[in-house]
């Protein structure tokens, strides 16, 4: 609120940066690697290519268990509680 009044006073822009907090930063960076790796599965699997699914399992498994952590720090509590 101060920075707003001060900018005002001021005559500068009254936008103001909008601070995020860290634990939605590393929540972003966790899903970009996440997301990421979905997509590389995605385009394989797009391109008529046979799914091996001996492989592509265990990736799901493993996106399963990151997106659960990604959300369990984001509302701040560990996998068991939902």
């Amino acid at each position: 609120m101060a920075a707003l009044v001060r900018n005002q006073l001021l005559g500068r822009s009254s936008e103001m940066t909008v601070q995020v907090p860290l634990l939605n930063r590393n929540a972003w960076i966790e899903l970009s690697r996440t997301a990421s790796n979905l997509n590389q599965m995605s385009y394989h699997l797009n391109t008529g290519a046979r799914p091996e699914m001996a492989r592509i399992l265990p990736l799901l498994r493993q996106l399963q268990r990151d997106l659960e952590e990604v959300r369990a720090g984001l509302i701040g509590g560990d996998r068991g509680n939902r």
